[in-house]
C-alpha cells in the first residue's frame, strides 16, 4: 500500500542521511558527494537552517524517544533464524535453490510476531515462501532439512523435489569416507609415544580441537544422508 512504501522509505532515508553524517569524518569527500546527491536535497537545503554541506552538518545524536526494547528483541530473533537458515543452505549446498520452509514454534507470541516478517524472512534466506507453525500441532512436510533455532524454535526447508536425493547421498558418502580417512589419521598420530612424549601442548590441544571439528562434521554428514535417504 502507498502508506507502507511511503513509510518504508522514509525509513530508508533516515538510515541513509545518518549513515552518512557518522562516516563523514572518516571519509569525508565520498560522504559529502554522496550526501549532496540524496532525493530532494537541493529542496530541503532551500528551508531556513538547513545544512547547506555535510562538514557543517549536526553529527547524529541517540533519540531516546526512537528505543524500543521489545523490538530490538524481535528484531534479534528474526535475525537468529535467518542466520540458522543461511547455515542450513550452505550445509545442503543450496545457492539458487528456492526451497520452501517452516518455521515451528511452540510460544504464541513468538508466532504472531513471525507471521509479521515472513516476506522479510523468505527474501534474507532465499525461500520461495515461509509458514509459520505451532508445535505440537502442526507438522511440517515429509523431506525437510532440519535446524533447530532454540528451545522455542525449529526450522524445517523443504528439499524434496528441490535437490536429487540419490546424488546427493554419493556425494555425502564421499565426503563421510573422507573424513573419516582424517579422523583415523589424527588419532593414530596423535596416539603414538614419539607425539605423547614431544609435542608442544599448544599442538595437542589445537589437535584435539580439531578432532571434535571433525567429529561434529562427520555427525552432521551422516544426519544429511538420514535426510536425504527419507527423500527415496
Amino acid at each position: 500500500s502507498d502508506p507502507v512504501k511511503h513509510a518504508t522509505r522514509q525509513a530508508l532515508y533516515i538510515c541513509l542521511e545518518s549513515g552518512l553524517r557518522l562516516l563523514h569524518p572518516f571519509m569525508p569527500f565520498v560522504t559529502e558527494e554522496l550526501w549532496q546527491r540524496l532525493p530532494g536535497q537541493s529542496n530541503l537545503q532551500k528551508q531556513p537552517g538547513y545544512p547547506q554541506s555535510l562538514i557543517v552538518a549536526e553529527y547524529p545524536k541517540p533519540q531516546e524517544a526512537w528505543e524500543d526494547a521489545a523490538t530490538d528483541r524481535n528484531m534479534a530473533y528474526m535475525m537468529s533464524i535467518v542466520t540458522k537458515a543461511r547455515a542450513l543452505r550452505s550445509d545442503y549446498g543450496l545457492t539458487k535453490e528456492k526451497p520452501e520452509m517452516f518455521v515451528s514454534v511452540s510460544d504464541a507470541s513468538i508466532r504472531e510476531f513471525l507471521k509479521t516478517v515472513t516476506l522479510e524472512v523468505a527474501t534474507l534466506t532465499s525461500s520461495a515462501s515461509v509458514k509459520i507453525l505451532a508445535s505440537g500441532e502442526e507438522e511440517p512436510p515429509s523431506g525437510c532439512g532440519v535446524a533447530v533455532v532454540d528451545d522455542k524454535t525449529t526450522l524445517h526447508l523443504v528439499l524434496a523435489g528441490v535437490l536429487d536425493a540419490a546424488k546427493e547421498i554419493e556425494k555425502l558418502e564421499k565426503k563421510k569416507e573422507n573424513n573419516i580417512e582424517k579422523i583415523e589419521a589424527l588419532k593414530k598420530r596423535i596416539s603414538s609415544e614419539t607425539y605423547v612424549d614431544k609435542t608442544p601442548e599448544t599442538v595437542k590441544q589445537a589437535d584435539q580441537e580439531k578432532l571434535e571439528k571433525l567429529g561434529n562434521e562427520l555427525d552432521s554428514i551422516i544426519r544429511h544422508i538420514d535426510d536425504f535417504k527419507a527423500l527415496l
